[in-house]
């Protein structure tokens, strides 16, 4: 199964807490394909830069290294995504 990460649970899961068991085992099981969005990206910069997220000052390498080691692959933006948003939207 193809799971898009949302940016406090991949947070979480690389800081040891606040993960339900439901979310360990999806996080974990083989059979499930790991995405990061780069709107979590930017949120997570975002939030760094104006100081509402306090994370090590090398966190960059660290989320490299996490997303390396689990295999979580990079979802990009692209603007179908956001046509598919905004048309969901005005449904």
């Amino acid at each position: 199964m193809k799971l898009l990460l949302d940016t406090h649970a991949l947070l979480w899961s690389i800081m040891g807490k606040g993960l339900s068991e439901d979310a360990i085992r999806a996080f974990v099981a083989a059979e499930n394909c790991l995405y990061l969005s780069a709107a979590s990206y930017w949120e997570i910069c975002i939030k760094f830069s104006i100081g509402k997220l306090d994370l090590e000052t090398d966190w960059e390498k660290i989320m490299d290294r996490e997303m390396a080691v689990n295999g979580i692959r990079w979802q990009p933006i692209e603007k179908e995504h956001l046509i598919f948003s905004e048309e969901k939207r005005l449904l």
